[in-house]
């Protein structure tokens, strides 16, 4: 069995995307597959200020 990368769907692109307009300063760090097989997004925000 191959190793596949863990993506998001559609409505997690979306949202992730939604999320970036709002905060542009948020960065997605990477996905990660769950215990439960499902996709975990990383997010990190590179404001260093407050």
């Amino acid at each position: 069995m191959k190793n596949r990368k863990p993506q998001l769907n559609k409505k997690q692109r979306a949202w992730i995307e939604r999320f970036k307009v709002q905060y542009p300063e948020a960065k997605l760090i990477g996905i990660y597959e769950g215990l439960a097989g499902d996709s975990e997004a990383q997010i990190a925000s590179l404001n260093s200020s407050g």
